[in-house]
């Protein structure tokens, strides 16, 4: 039984009441007795619900998450973000972002976290002047914070899960361009003959030059390194290892270096003390060191194809991996992204003669003779004596196969249901069907017998003509040697 009285001295309405369990309970209501007789009846409603099972104490969570405050719940998301050891600066920034979303939109409450209103906000930021790619940094926190109240049992469902980010290809404003060897070069001969600048001798910047276009490291990451973070300088395998609180990804990373490389460090370590930062300078400042270095070695810090900043660095180590036939994961691996599409569409670059090379894997359509295209997939081609092979040697490295010259040069049977590597020189993404003519390809040297443990292929009548690249530990000798200038 609920009964609503108001104690001797006091201005407000009480309610007595007892909950689902029949504990006895009192509640403050207001000062006008028809509104707090129309608040005991909604407890005694509530309680009665309770009971039978109908609510649950998640739906007081909830009604209790809707009372208060939007910002009190952004305070409650910064600190969830700081509790799973991220950086100050990440949950600051995650913050700053979401609160600049939350008062443009004028949103007050959970149940003003609409699409619609949301979307409003994102949109008036853009006008302003904040680029897509910010946005799609905003986005990316508001998402965050909507996924946390749904697992913080806040909300009954993920109120911005319909919200996507923009497309930000169209309005890149900061693209980063890939420096080329022989600029690489200038470069790094430039900040050799320079003066100190911001605490670097010329010589200690070249090594710095060195370093993030040889392992891809970022400027923080290379801010972190001591003589102790190089492995192995001498062995089979040298090592960078950044800790888990200089990482990115907040995990202990062993990033491997070319040779070229390893020999220059042994060299440039003699009588660096112990525990020490090997480059003493502020992130702030990598941008203006980069760019007068650039501006001695008579290259454009800016161009048509981007801009060449200290990050950018990382996107020629990138790019050059992309041009060595790497597999995508390990090319993955070695970039170190948790998404292989950031690994492909922000930081590897493909240049025009990339493309051009791609093409010569096309047949010439100039000559009378079948294309040995239409062959393999029509399946027309029932010729006996078919022969098994595969190019290349045992190293994995293979030599690239000229089918335009196999054409014209070789008359004989059109291989069937066999497997063959060829090397592209771009990135592996697709596998091709063809049909090659050839009297005895093994004979010839244009094909080597399959090794032990190789397999056919299951298509029928049809030639199987697909990358498998080497997948080393050790970085490939596939960046340029700057360290010898």
């Amino acid at each position: 039984m609920i009964s609503v009285f108001k104690p001797t001295g006091s201005r407000k309405w009480v309610i007595s009441y007892k909950d689902e369990t029949g504990r006895l309970r009192k509640k403050t209501g207001f000062t006008d007795k028809a509104a707090t007789q129309r608040l005991a009846n909604d407890l005694e409603r509530k309680i009665g619900l309770r009971r039978d099972g109908v609510l649950t104490a998640r739906d007081d969570g909830y009604a209790e998450a809707e009372r208060k405050p939007l910002m009190d719940h952004v305070a409650d998301w910064h600190g969830f973000i700081l509790g799973k050891n991220r950086t100050a600066k990440h949950a600051d920034l995650s913050r700053n972002r979401l609160t600049k979303v939350l008062e443009t939109g004028k949103a007050q409450r959970l149940t003003d976290l609409t699409l619609t209103r949301i979307q409003g906000a994102l949109k008036a930021l853009n006008d302003a002047g904040l680029s897509l790619r910010s946005i799609a940094h905003h986005v990316r926190a508001l998402k965050s914070f909507s996924r946390w109240l749904q697992r913080d049992a806040r909300t009954r469902d993920d109120l911005l899960i319909a919200l996507t980010p923009p497309n930000f290809d169209c309005d890149r404003r900061h693209q980063r361009r890939e420096l080329t060897t022989a600029e690489l070069e200038r470069l790094i001969r430039a900040a050799e003959q320079g003066d100190a600048f911001r605490g670097l001798i010329g010589a200690d910047r070249a090594m710095l030059y060195r370093v993030a276009v040889g392992t891809g490291l970022r400027c923080s990451e290379i801010l972190s390194l001591t003589p102790e973070s190089f492995i192995d300088l001498d062995g089979d395998q040298p090592v960078v290892r950044v800790k888990a609180v200089s990482s990115k990804r907040r995990r202990e990373e062993n990033q491997p270096m070319p040779r070229p490389l390893a020999d220059a460090l042994a060299d440039w370590l003699v009588g660096k003390p112990t525990g020490q930062p090997l480059f003493k300078f502020k992130v702030t400042d990598a941008a203006r060191i980069i760019r007068r270095d650039l501006a001695a070695a008579g290259i454009e810090y800016e161009s048509a194809s981007g801009v060449a900043d200290f990050h950018a660095l990382r996107v020629s180590y990138i790019t050059m991996l992309g041009r060595s036939n790497l597999s995508l994961k390990t090319l993955q691996t070695l970039a170190r992204h948790s998404d292989p599409r950031l690994t492909l569409n922000t930081y590897s670059r493909v240049s025009l003669q990339d493309q051009s090379a791609a093409l010569e894997s096309l047949p010439s359509l100039a000559g009378t003779e079948v294309n040995p295209m239409v062959l393999a997939l029509t399946g027309t081609d029932s010729f006996p004596g078919a022969t098994a092979c595969a190019t290349g040697d045992d190293s994995g490295m293979h030599k690239p196969i000229n089918t335009n010259r196999l054409r014209k040069t070789q008359n004989g049977f059109l291989i069937r249901r066999s497997v063959v590597r060829i090397h592209s020189g771009v990135l592996p993404l697709k596998t091709e069907w063809v049909r090659l003519k050839t009297p005895n390809p093994v004979k010839t040297g244009l094909c080597s017998p399959l090794r032990s443990g190789e397999r056919l292929g299951t298509q029928n009548a049809r030639m199987r003509i697909q990358t498998y690249p080497n997948e080393p530990r050790v970085l490939p000798k596939i960046l340029p040697p700057l360290t010898r200038i």
